[in-house]
């Protein structure tokens, strides 16, 4: 008892202060610090730090020293790298949707109809400043010798029973914007007639702006000067409208759809079951 009385005095002595004179202070700190020594010392000799582990890391690329089998059953999950390029890959494989726009012709046809009344009425009056206001209003700059052309009562008749024709017998089978079609990472596309009935054509069967153009071109009477051609074709394309028209709700929720069927796990392993082999190669994909 008394040998716990004088411990306890101990400690209270060098939790107090250390005194006013500065050799009590120096005897005061001294001894606090040995007590922190001598308690690391007798927590190492309890607690010794462990030796490390027994069993070497696998260097990349190295060589199994032993079989690896698993203890209890687990799932190897893709990184986030893998999984998000593997997402990306399957968003690309769908096909963009485009639905059919029954209207496209008649709706084309109409802006040509108004687009050539107004270079009737400025005909009829022999008025080259209107004729020439009314192409510029559709942001059409004709060349004098292109205006000389399409001035012509006949010549005007043939060149919109032409762009008419076109619209009826290329546009309307279905024509798709050539730029929604320049970067596709797919070689086909979906088009929708209706919410119900689809169907899927390899884009190289599609028409797109430029193979329209083309062909309207040689609806032109036999002989028609070059750049008459291109005269229709700027009429055609300042009043277009197509008939196969981007989806993109529908595109990106099919694709949306792809990317989360995307499987999450890398591989399963059961119990028992081998990881790596003795004298197995082992890669950064096994680490």
């Amino acid at each position: 008892m008394s040998q716990l009385n004088e411990t306890s005095s101990m400690f209270l002595s060098l939790s107090g202060e250390p005194g006013e004179s500065r050799g009590q202070r120096i005897l005061h700190h001294g001894s606090r610090v040995l007590l922190l020594i001598m308690l690391a010392s007798l927590v190492t000799a309890l607690f010794p730090p462990s030796s490390g582990n027994d069993s070497l890391p696998f260097e990349d690329w190295s060589v199994a020293p032993d079989d690896v089998i698993a203890e209890v059953a687990f799932s190897v999950e893709k990184s986030a790298s893998e999984l998000e390029d593997e997402r990306q890959l399957a968003r690309e494989v769908v096909p963009p949707t485009f639905d059919v726009e029954p209207n496209a012709g008649d709706t084309m046809v109409a802006r040509i109809d108004r687009f050539f009344s107004g270079l009737d009425s400025a005909a009829a009056l022999s008025d080259r400043v209107r004729f020439e206001e009314n192409l510029q209003a559709s942001s059409i700059i004709a060349t004098p010798a292109q205006v000389d052309y399409i001035m012509g009562d006949s010549a005007r008749a043939v060149f919109r029973y032409s762009a008419t024709r076109a619209v009826r017998e290329i546009m309307e089978d279905g024509v798709v914007e050539a730029a929604r079609v320049a970067d596709l990472s797919t070689t086909r596309i979906t088009i929708r007639d209706n919410d119900l009935v689809e169907r899927t054509a390899q884009i190289s069967e599609v028409l797109t702006t430029s193979d329209f153009l083309n062909e309207a071109a040689l609806l032109l009477p036999s002989g028609t000067p070059p750049s008459i051609s291109d005269l229709l074709n700027l009429v055609l394309i300042r009043h277009i409208e197509y008939s196969y028209v981007l989806n993109v709700v529908a595109t990106e929720m099919d694709r949306n759809a792809a990317a989360r069927s995307v499987e999450t796990i890398k591989q399963e392993f059961l119990e028992g079951q081998s990881i790596v082999r003795q004298g197995d190669p082992i890669g950064p994909e096994v680490l």
